[in-house]
C-alpha cells in the first residue's frame, strides 16, 4: 500500500564508507544479544552522515544468511535519500548481484518496493531472519526475487525512510517511497560497480504504488541513472476510498490494520494527531504499530480484533487525513516511462475494481500500460503468477 511531492535533484560526490568483508551474524547466532545489537546499530547513521547528495552510500557491508540469495552477492546498505519534502534523509536496503561477469553495460537493475509490512523499525525487510515479524509475507516476494536473481539481474531492495532507520516511516508516502526506490537505485552502482545505469523499478501492494510514483521520476531526480519503466503488481491505490469502506465494516476484518498504518504515515507528514478522530478503544491500540508488524496487528487482540464501524468516533473530521491520502493515490501521478500492471482477481487487499480505476486513469494520460489480470490469484499470489508476463516485459526494455 502507499504516496507524495517531489524535491531537487544532486549529484554523487562525498566520499564513501564501504566495510565489504564484514558480516552479519550467521542464522545460528543471530537471535544472541550481542548479535542483535550488532545488527540493528548498523541503521544508525554516524553524527552529521546523513547530510549530502541523495543516493550516495553512507556504509555497506556484505552479508551471508536469510536475507542474501544463492548463488549471488548481497550487502547491507544505508544510503541517502530525501523525503517528499526535500529534506535530507536516511533508508537501508539491501543490493544483490548475480555470481560470474556481468553483461556489456554491467547488470540490468531491479529496485524492489515491499508491500505493507509495518511502521516499526524490526519490521524492515533487511531485517529478515529468526524472529522476523513479516516472514510470511517477505518469503513469499523473496522467492520471486530469487528468480531475477538467477535469471541474470542485480536487486535492489529498499526498506524506505524510517523502516529501520531514525524518524518516523510515512507509509503511503508515494513521493518519499519514490525517493528511496531511485536512491538504492543509484547507491548500488557505488556498492556493486557491476551495476548498470538502466533500471527497472517493481514493487508489490504498497510497493506497487511506489513504482509508480518512482515512474514520475523519471530521469529528473537522477540523470546519471535511466529509468527504463515500472512494474506495479496489486498496486495500493483510492486510499480514500478504502477507508471509508473499512471504516464501515460492522465485523472484524484483517484489512482493518492498515487504518492505523495509514493514520500514522499521516501523521508523519503533517499536522494531523489521530486522537482527535479515533473512540477511545482504538487509541488504546495505536501505540501496537509502533511495536509490532502487519501479521501481530491483526491478530484478534490488536487491531484484527475491532470492528472497523469502531475505529473512528462520531462525526470524527477526516477531511485532513483525506486531503493526504489523496494526494498519495497513484492515480493522480503523471508517469514518464512504460508502466506494467498486475492484478489478482481474487485479491482481498488491493481490491481489482481499484486497479481497474488505476488502469483507466493513467491510460486517460497515455501512459505505455502493459495491465495483466490474473483469475485465481489474490494479493500475494500474484507477485509469483506475473512473474513470467513481468519477465518478457523487463526483458524486453533492456533489449530496446
Amino acid at each position: 500500500m502507499g504516496g507524495r511531492r517531489l524535491a531537487g535533484m544532486a549529484v554523487f560526490s562525498m566520499c564513501v564508507l564501504v566495510a565489504s568483508v564484514a558480516q552479519v551474524p550467521d542464522p545460528a547466532s543471530a537471535g544472541t544479544p550481542t548479535a542483535r545489537a550488532t545488527r540493528t546499530s548498523f541503521y544508525a547513521p554516524p553524527p552529521g552522515s546523513v547530510a549530502g547528495p541523495h543516493g550516495t552510500v553512507i556504509r555497506a557491508r556484505r552479508i551471508s544468511g536469510p536475507a542474501a540469495f544463492p548463488d549471488s552477492t548481497t550487502w547491507l546498505v544505508l544510503y541517502r535519500s530525501r523525503t517528499s519534502a526535500g529534506t535530507p534523509a536516511v533508508s537501508s536496503g539491501t543490493v544483490t548481484v548475480p555470481d560470474g561477469d556481468a553483461p556489456e553495460g554491467g547488470w540490468p537493475l531491479i529496485s524492489w518496493a515491499h508491500g505493507t509490512t509495518g511502521v516499526a523499525d524490526a519490521c524492515a525487510p533487511s531485517r529478515y531472519g529468526p524472529g522476523y515479524g513479516s516472514e510470511a509475507y517477505v518469503s513469499v516476494y523473496r522467492a520471486t526475487l530469487a528468480k531475477w536473481v538467477a535469471a541474470g539481474y542485480a536487486v535492489a531492495q529498499t526498506d524506505y525512510i524510517g523502516l529501520g532507520t531514525p524518524g518516523p516511516h510515512a507509509y503511503a508516502d508515494g513521493v518519499a517511497e519514490a525517493h528511496a526506490v531511485a536512491d538504492i537505485a543509484a547507491a548500488s552502482r557505488t556498492v556493486a560497480p557491476s551495476i548498470g545505469r538502466r533500471w527497472v523499478a517493481m514493487g508489490h501492494s504498497q510497493g506497487g504504488q511506489a513504482a509508480i510514483f518512482a515512474s514520475a521520476l523519471g530521469q529528473a531526480w537522477d540523470p546519471q541513472m535511466r529509468l527504463l519503466g515500472a512494474a506495479a503488481l496489486a498496486p495500493g491505490s483510492n486510499w480514500v476510498t478504502d477507508v471509508g469502506l473499512l471504516r464501515s465494516l460492522p465485523v472484524t476484518n484483517p484489512g482493518v490494520a492498515f487504518l492505523p498504518l495509514l493514520l500514522r504515515g499521516v501523521q508523519a507528514v503533517s499536522s494531523f494527531d489521530p486522537d482527535t478522530v479515533l473512540t477511545d478503544r482504538a487509541e488504546a491500540l495505536l501505540d501496537d504499530v509502533d511495536k509490532g508488524c502487519l501479521a501481530q496487528l491483526q491478530e484478534k487482540t490488536s487491531w484484527g480484533g475491532i470492528r472497523g464501524n469502531a475505529v473512528f468516533r462520531s462525526g470524527a473530521d477526516l477531511s485532513q487525513l483525506n486531503r493526504v491520502l489523496k494526494a498519495d493515490d497513484p492515480g493522480t501521478t503523471s508517469p514518464k516511462v512504460p508502466i506494467f500492471m498486475a492484478q489478482g482477481l481474487l485479491d482481498q487487499t488491493s481490491l481489482a475494481p481499484f486497479t481497474e480505476v488505476l488502469a483507466l486513469e493513467l491510460r486517460a494520460k497515455r501512459v505505455r500500460l502493459d495491465y495483466q489480470r490474473y483469475p485465481t490469484a489474490d494479493h500475494r499470489g500474484v507477485i509469483a503468477a506475473s512473474y513470467p508476463a513481468a519477465q518478457r516485459w523487463v526483458a524486453a526494455l533492456f533489449a530496446s
